[in-house]
């Protein structure tokens, strides 16, 4: 049974500039397909690494970064310390994605209010409530 989300996915989703990090193109194009089907009408960005989102980040305005913690170059935990400590980008919510649920990995990465982990693998339904429990607070 499908709980209902108030105010819903679609409400929070709608206008936010996305930003997904992932060094597989694939999983990446998974995850905004399904941005896409919950409900996101905005610009959905791609990035490949940390430092290709850093990159990004310094053009354009984004409401949410998704992020996997192992990447190349920059990896998920790099890029979000950098957004912390970064007045334009500090209030930027993370969710940081990671098949690793090793408890030091997990507290590396829920730095702030704003900061969220996922653990791989995972459904549509846990991802739609993770963005809905994000989203709402922000």
């Amino acid at each position: 049974m499908e709980m209902t989300l108030s105010p819903s996915i679609q409400e929070l989703l709608r206008g936010l500039n996305i930003l997904v990090v992932y060094d597989a193109a694939l999983i990446r194009i998974l995850l905004k397909e399904t941005l896409v089907f919950l409900g996101a009408d905005a610009q959905i960005d791609e990035a490949a690494n940390g430092l290709q989102a850093w990159n990004l980040l310094q053009e354009t305005s984004y409401g949410l970064v998704i992020a996997d913690i192992m990447m190349p170059h920059m990896d998920g935990l790099k890029l979000q310390r950098r957004v912390r400590r970064s007045h334009q980008h500090r209030e930027i919510p993370f969710l940081l994605i990671s098949g690793e649920a090793f408890d030091k990995t997990i507290k590396s990465a829920l730095q702030s209010q704003r900061d969220y982990f996922l653990n791989k693998p995972f459904s549509i339904e846990v991802l739609k409530r993770t963005l809905w429990e994000i989203l709402r607070q922000v």
